[in-house]
């Protein structure tokens, strides 16, 4: 795990420093407001000392949401009242101590940060514009809520999960589904029928394709992924 942290306080910096590589942090130091931009892409969290901001609070938060992808931010208050800390949350941050908070501590408060985060990203998988949330058993595409039954949600997940590779009808009986392949019943074809009208009809991007005599394949049209040994091509969703 790699942390930015922007503070031009040298001690604070140098216990902090301490602290977290003893945890196991690699550690990215900046004083430099012009700079951090560069130094949060590819970071996992943005531990910010409030004393250094010099008013660049929303500007140094908005980095962290653009620059950063959304890393989650975890503020040091100045002195040693709950008020900075209050502000601090109210600003955005997602987690916050004073400066009196033992760097140990503060480590130990970064780790259970991103544990939260590390598993609240596992309950939900994206595609494109499709967030399956497997917490909350919803689906949206493009900010669209789509309904779908249980089987329809778990054959979607696999999907997602597998996209840019060729799923057939047996393995999507035997490892999703759970049940014996007919090779004579068209028992799958009209099952991602009916999924593909709710994900993709509405759509002008279509997500779910048929490959011939293959199976089917989860990409954005265009996005051959393929081998080009095969002659096969992507069928529009229609032709299924």
């Amino acid at each position: 795990m790699h942390i930015a942290l922007f503070t031009k306080n040298p001690t604070l910096a140098a216990e902090l420093k301490h602290a977290l590589h003893g945890a196991g942090f690699g550690i990215t130091l900046t004083d430099n407001f012009q700079s951090l931009s560069g130094v949060i892409s590819g970071q996992d969290l943005l531990a910010v000392d409030l004393a250094s901001v010099d008013g660049k609070l929303d500007a140094i938060l908005e980095l962290a949401d653009t620059c950063g992808g959304g890393v989650p931010t975890f503020g040091i208050a100045e002195g040693t009242v709950a008020a900075g800390r209050i502000n601090a949350f109210r600003a955005g941050f997602d987690d916050c101590v004073t400066e009196d908070f033992p760097a140990v501590e503060i480590a130990l408060r970064v780790q259970a940060l991103l544990r939260r985060r590390q598993t609240s990203e596992q309950a939900i998988v994206r595609f494109a514009d499709v967030v399956l949330d497997r917490v909350a058993r919803s689906v949206t595409r493009a900010g669209r809520s789509v309904r779908l039954t249980e089987r329809e949600f778990r054959t979607l997940e696999y999907f997602i999960r597998n996209t840019g590779r060729v799923i057939s009808p047996l393995e999507l009986c035997e490892q999703v589904w759970k049940f014996h392949f007919d090779p004579d019943s068209n028992v799958v074809q009209v099952f991602i029928m009916r999924l593909r009208k709710k994900i993709d009809d509405e759509f002008e991007t279509k997500l779910i394709h048929t490959v011939p005599r293959a199976g089917y394949i989860m990409e954005r049209e265009g996005e051959r992924t393929i081998p080009r040994g095969r002659r096969t091509t992507l069928v529009p969703a229609e032709a299924a």
